[in-house]
C-alpha cells in the first residue's frame, strides 16, 4: 500500500481522490492502522492533506465539498500535514 504510481501518488492518494463514499474513510483507517505513512509527498510534492485540501479549493458542488471537508478532518485528525510542514 506505501508503493507509488509514476506521479509519486501513494494509494491513500488515489483512494481519496476517486471515491466519494463513506468506505473511503473506513479503508483509509484500515491502512493508517497498518502502518501506511499520510504524509508521502507525491512528485509535486504534496501529501494527501494537500492534496484533498486543492480538490476543495477547485470544487463547487456542494455535496462534494461537504465530503472533501469531511476527508480534511480526517486527515487532520490522524496526523496528516501539509508538505511546505515537513
Amino acid at each position: 500500500m506505501q508503493e507509488e504510481d509514476n506521479f509519486g501518488d501513494t494509494f491513500l492518494h488515489k483512494l481519496f481522490a476517486e471515491r466519494e463514499d463513506k468506505s473511503t474513510l473506513e479503508i483509509g483507517e484500515f491502512a493508517l492502522r497498518n502502518g501506511v505513512n499520510i504524509n508521502i509527498k507525491n512528485d509535486k510534492n504534496r501529501t494527501l492533506l494537500d492534496s484533498v485540501e486543492l480538490q476543495l479549493s477547485k470544487e463547487s458542488s456542494e455535496f462534494k465539498r461537504k465530503i472533501l471537508k469531511e476527508r480534511i478532518i480526517f486527515l487532520e485528525k490522524h496526523g496528516a500535514k501539509r508538505g511546505r510542514d515537513l
